[in-house]
């Protein structure tokens, strides 16, 4: 069987003054062993302290040790160089947590104008992609990125989109190093014309790091790296070059790759998007996403058949008890409805098992009256 090429980018999120020195120079160290080119998200000022914590408080730049080994390994082309926001710090204004959603286009555009230029003059050339800290942003960190000269935005597949910014290239994180292998055959077993998988690292993910969260080492890293140079039909290339090698990464394609607005109520045995490890070609999402609502409408009308039958038949049965068993019957149902409606109004959203219930008992509700006006005809 013929099998399309599967595109593969690392992704090393959070390179700054900070960041864990073994990790930094040891990823910097494999990539060149291998030939092969992974995106560094440099932050260019770090703040101090907790990420998380928005109050204001010194940031860091890269000491010159680090500004060395940066551009000594974007000239020798094993790094590739995005801007991870500025200082990398929550600006409180909600969660998840974010340094660019909900603030100004001023706001965002000075703190993007000014991380660039740090960073462009660290490498000496241009900085194009863009990765917002915590993957979050609003539509005035696209305008202000696309007014900076930054051409591709690197996140995950659930952030906004602005219509009149065609030129913005898209190009989100897909897994994490452990699921590496998996996610290249899905890609195979997938049929997908274009499967492209955004593996995402993080210096924590690592041992030496000395992390408690660290799930690998960077010997697991070295040798991903030399299986995928086995594999005949998988290219690994940088965010960067990928962004501006092909159109295909437009916004249509990051829109057919997003969840659909209510994808939790998906049924749990469709695919949905964070189940497909790969960022799908802009037919091939688009096909996944009228599966998934193609299944799940399907899902509920069938849960509401299935119920209407049901009660047809506790209409029957109520009435060859009593002639009055019957609307008592549809009553306690009409009651359950509205009892389970109510608890899940004052949820924050609707899930699968809710719904799946809320048409079971509608078209339960349904056969019960019909069966008794059609029975005391």
């Amino acid at each position: 069987m013929d099998r399309h090429r599967i595109r593969v980018f690392f992704r090393y999120d959070d390179y700054c003054a900070t960041s864990d020195a073994t990790v930094d120079n040891g990823l910097v160290a494999l990539f060149g062993k291998h030939g092969l080119c992974c995106t560094f998200a440099v932050i260019p000022r770090v703040t101090e302290g907790n990420y998380r914590d928005p109050q204001p408080r010194p940031g860091l730049e890269l000491d010159s040790g680090r500004r060395q080994v940066l551009a000594d390994a974007v000239r020798a082309g094993c790094i590739d160089v995005a801007l991870h926001g500025f200082e990398h710090r929550s600006n409180g204004l909600g969660m998840p947590h974010s340094e660019f959603r909900g603030i100004g286009y001023a706001g965002q555009s000075a703190k993007i104008s000014q991380g660039k230029a740090i960073l462009e003059e660290i490498i000496g050339g241009p900085v194009l992609s863009f990765v917002p800290p915590w993957n979050t942003y609003d539509e005035n960190t696209l305008k202000a990125l696309h007014d900076n000269g930054l051409r591709c935005l690197s996140a995950n597949r659930y952030g906004p989109l602005v219509g009149t910014i065609e030129a913005m290239r898209f190009l989100p994180i897909t897994v994490e190093l452990p699921d590496l292998e998996s996610a290249v055959e899905a890609a195979r077993q997938g049929g997908d014309e274009d499967p492209v998988i955004g593996v995402l690292m993080h210096p924590y993910d690592f041992r030496e790091s000395g992390d408690q969260r660290a799930q690998v080492d960077l010997a697991v890293l070295d040798s991903k790296l030399a299986w995928l140079k086995q594999q005949p039909d998988v290219s690994v290339a940088s965010v960067t070059a990928l962004a501006v090698a092909s159109p295909s990464f437009d916004r249509a394609r990051y829109a057919a790759n997003q969840p659909l607005a209510r994808e939790q109520l998906v049924p749990p045995f469709i695919r949905n998007v964070a189940d497909t490890p790969y960022y799908a070609s802009t037919a091939g999402a688009a096909a996944a996403r009228r599966l998934r609502l193609a299944g799940s409408v399907g899902t509920y009308l069938l849960a509401a058949v299935i119920g209407a039958a049901t009660g047809v038949l506790l209409q029957r049965a109520a009435t060859s008890v009593h002639p009055a068993a019957a609307p008592l019957a549809l009553a306690l149902v009409l009651l359950a409805l509205a009892g389970l409606a109510w608890r899940t109004y004052r949820q924050p959203h609707i899930y699968f098992r809710p719904m799946l219930l809320t048409s079971l008992l509608a078209g339960c509700g349904l056969g019960t009256a019909v069966g008794i006006l059609t029975g005391s005809n």
